[in-house]
Formats: C-alpha cells, sequence, structure tokens
C-alpha cells in the first residue's frame, strides 16, 4: 500500500512514505486529500473491481415485479424526460 498527497485537482503531490512524519510536516491545505494505492496482486482492487462499477453484477427487477412493491416512489420510466428524482 501507498499513500500519496493529491491536490484539489488530483494531482500528485508526495508520496507518504515517512511513517513518523506527522501529516502536517507534508504541508497539506484545504481541499487536498490522501490517495491510497493498493499494490497487493491479489486484494479486490487488482484487475479495477472497486473502480469500475461494469464489473460487478447487478440486480435486474422486471416492471412487472417493481410494479407489484408497496411503494410509493415513482418509476423512474414514468417520470417526464426533464425531471429528475433528485435535485
Amino acid at each position: 500500500m501507498r499513500l500519496q498527497l493529491r491536490d484539489d485537482t488530483g494531482a500528485n503531490l508526495a508520496d507518504l512514505d515517512d511513517d513518523a512524519a506527522p501529516l502536517a510536516a507534508y504541508g497539506p491545505y484545504n481541499g487536498y486529500r490522501i490517495h491510497v494505492l493498493d499494490l497487493d496482486p491479489s486484494s479486490l482492487t487488482s484487475g479495477g473491481w472497486l473502480e469500475d462499477a461494469s464489473l460487478v453484477d447487478k440486480y435486474k427487477m422486471s416492471d412487472e415485479a417493481y410494479d407489484k412493491l408497496h411503494s410509493n416512489f415513482p418509476h423512474a420510466n414514468s417520470l417526464p424526460p426533464q425531471q429528475t428524482l433528485f435535485a
């Protein structure tokens, strides 16, 4: 595993490789983030399993099964094209 300090654009500023140094030693500012790189080839992240949603099997429900549910949430297909469910 490798930790990196990245700025608000995602550019790598430093590898956080000194375990004895506090985070302040790397000079972070608001908006910076710590990015974790998993270097273990046998981990779940290898091959993009946690980043590429197309590799994950999705649950699919037919419209008929959805219509049988007791819910007052609108079906996405019943909304006009310009209307969204979330703001």
